[in-house]
């Protein structure tokens, strides 16, 4: 009960260690001179835009990095901030500028820029990334989403300097700019960056509960605390610790301007209400704490949408008996394998609200088996009372073949497995497909065991790997005839489903 309401006090805070995990710092701004974080990215993408930036009229027809031909209309002379929401099919650009008369605030320049690069430009990603970076579209796609290549382990820009043309604005009009340009630097709402808002607030050094900080006492003066208060992240002692109690609020009986003092007799009972809301917190108790507003704090971190572990595990135990603990166990590992892959590919194309991941977990469980498997699996053909019906699955189509076989199953003769180029029949007698040996872009029966289903979304058949491995850019399309499977003869030997 809080003065004849019922509720509860909510705080969230951290030490330094965890501090510099959720935020990527301890200092009140961020560092603009390198790019942001790429162990931790989510939200917004946000760029640092240095003074001498020059904005023109257009992009170049076929993105180069080449401004030959281009009007220059805008050259800054200030740091400019662009921000970048991508959500519902469009990209929402806005820029902001520092406020001259008040420390810590920034000013938007002009109106939200919602497409100004082309229409549904969020849903469009894919299809600019295989346009305007033919030789590397994976990569390009990461810049396009993130404004760099995050993912830099295994993907490769190409050309190393590919152009991101956008439209932005400056003071008093827009202009299209190369944020990709190495001077321009990355950020995304995981740095929590300074100029939307987030302040790291660390100019109180004493320890008597009283908040004397010039930069919230600033914000009070210039009217500006009730709009910034829920993105300061206030660093002062634990306010729940016993032992510290007289340290922290022994003032009161000496009073100040603001109250007068206590007698020993008030400060007395003040001191044991005090005492009985403490607890123990282990080492935070003795530290000064980073505090966040909690109301803003949750609704940051929705953003992230990182999965635990655990959720992943929901998805991949659904259709897996309770009882069985042995086959949960396995889950668990198998969890523990991919739950982290899962993310970065929910990361990169912006799975980032539930609607999308529910259905694009719930379309993944159906294509591998709850996410259990990640290659198709054989299943013996057997004959009984004259008709054709699945038997037990195949073991050795079941190894992994990175970890376990280290080359792709069938690679070696005693390795064939006719399943693949033949029929195929469910346990019940229920017919599954036909032959892959001459579909999906196969050639033969060893393309047809080659080139079975793998990945979370089982790709399947050589024409769906050539497309996957152009997007990569492990292959390029011009090595290939791309259409192979179109040509008459090919068509010839296609069997009847």
């Amino acid at each position: 009960m809080v003065d004849g309401v019922n509720a509860f006090h909510f705080q969230i805070f951290c030490d330094d260690d965890n501090i510099s995990k959720l935020t990527g710092r301890k200092t009140g701004e961020l560092d603009i001179s390198k790019n942001g974080r790429t162990d931790a990215v989510y939200g917004d993408i946000h760029f640092y835009l240095p003074p001498q930036t020059k904005f023109y009229d257009k992009a170049p027809a076929d993105n180069s990095i080449s401004t030959t031909g281009l009007s220059e209309l805008y050259t800054s002379n200030v740091p400019l901030y662009a921000s970048m929401t991508l959500a519902q099919g469009k990209c929402t650009m806005v820029t902001r500028q520092k406020n001259t008369q008040t420390d810590g605030k920034y000013d938007l320049l002009g109106e939200p820029l919602v497409n100004a690069d082309g229409d549904d430009y969020e849903y469009n990603l894919y299809k600019t990334a295989m346009r305007n970076y033919k030789e590397s579209p994976s990569a390009g796609f990461e810049l396009l989403r993130f404004g760099r290549v995050i993912n830099t382990d295994h993907e490769t820009l190409v050309p190393a300097d590919a152009p991101l043309w956008m439209t932005v604005n400056y003071p008093g009009g827009k202009g299209v700019i190369n944020l990709a340009d190495s001077s321009i630097k990355k950020f995304s709402d995981a740095d929590f960056p300074h100029w939307t808002g987030w302040q790291m607030v660390d100019d109180d050094s004493d320890s008597n509960s009283q908040c004397n900080s010039a930069i919230i006492k600033k914000l009070h003066e210039v009217g500006d605390f009730d709009n910034q208060c829920g993105k300061l992240i206030c660093h002062f002692p634990f306010e729940w610790e016993k032992s510290t109690i007289d340290i922290r609020f022994s003032w009161l009986k000496t009073g100040n301007e603001e109250h007068e003092p206590m007698t020993e007799a008030d400060y007395a009972k003040f001191k044991s209400h005090a005492e009985a809301l403490c607890f123990d917190s282990g080492a935070l108790s003795s530290d000064r704490l980073w505090h966040f507003e909690p109301k803003s704090f949750i609704r940051h971190f929705r953003k992230c949408s990182w999965l635990d572990s655990e959720v992943i595990e929901k998805v991949m135990t659904a259709n897996a008996s309770k009882k069985n603990k042995n086959a949960l166990e396995g889950i668990k590992n198998i969890t523990l394998e991919y739950y982290a892959d899962i993310n970065t590919i929910m990361r990169k194309y912006n799975f980032s609200d539930a609607n999308r991941i529910c259905h694009f977990l719930g379309q993944g469980a159906v294509e591998s088996g709850y996410l259990l498997s990640m290659q198709e699996t054989s299943q013996q053909q057997i004959i009984v009372d004259g008709v054709q019906q699945g038997g037990v699955i195949v073991e050795a189509s079941t190894f992994n073949e990175t970890t376990k076989l280290g080359h792709w199953y069938g690679a070696l003769k005693a390795e064939k497995d006719n399943y693949f180029s033949g029929k195929k029949y469910n346990s019940r007698g229920g017919y599954i497909t036909g032959s892959y040996s001459w579909i999906n872009g196969n050639c033969g029966d060893v393309d047809a065991q080659k080139f079975r289903g793998r990945g979370f979304k089982m790709l399947t058949g050589l024409n769906t790997y050539s497309s996957y491995w152009v997007y990569r850019g492990w292959l390029s399309k011009n090595d290939f005839d791309k259409y192979w499977w179109d040509d008459p003869e090919y068509k010839k030997k296609i069997q009847p489903v």
